[in-house]
């Protein structure tokens, strides 16, 4: 049992870095999946233990909050680790220097720029957003 409760602990201080420097919105699911580990396993050692996914993720975004305190109250507080929540938006029509015309059904703004930009590099003109 020791040796669970070891890994167990390990694998959670191992995904509170990954949410921190690398993704987020991961699932504990998904990286239990990528580690290898036993999900339901490590389900039950939250349990015994009292920790949760939605609490370590409140306590990252409070430190990350708690790493700008010079920011006017109106400012987002969003740490540079912690991705910001993205909107996709709908049905979006491009039309490029070239005429063609592009329809989006469904993107992000951050997404749809860089598209835009791709394929007006590939056309040798400048892109100007």
């Amino acid at each position: 049992m020791e040796i669970a409760e070891h890994r167990y602990m390990t694998l959670w201080k191992r995904f509170r870095t990954h949410l921190i420097k690398s993704d987020y919105s991961c699932s504990l699911s998904d990286f239990c999946r990528l580690t290898g580990t036993s999900y339901s396993g490590m389900g039950h050692w939250l349990m015994r233990n009292e920790l949760s996914v939605s609490a370590l993720k409140d306590e990252i975004r409070s430190e990350c909050m708690g790493q700008n305190p010079n920011l006017p109250p109106m400012a987002p507080l969003v740490c540079r680790e912690i991705p910001k929540e993205e909107f996709s938006v709908k049905g979006i029509s491009v039309t490029f220097h070239s005429g063609t015309v592009l329809t989006i059904r469904e993107g992000t703004p951050e997404g749809i720029i860089r598209l835009i930009q791709e394929y007006e590099r590939k056309e040798g003109e400048t892109c100007f957003l």
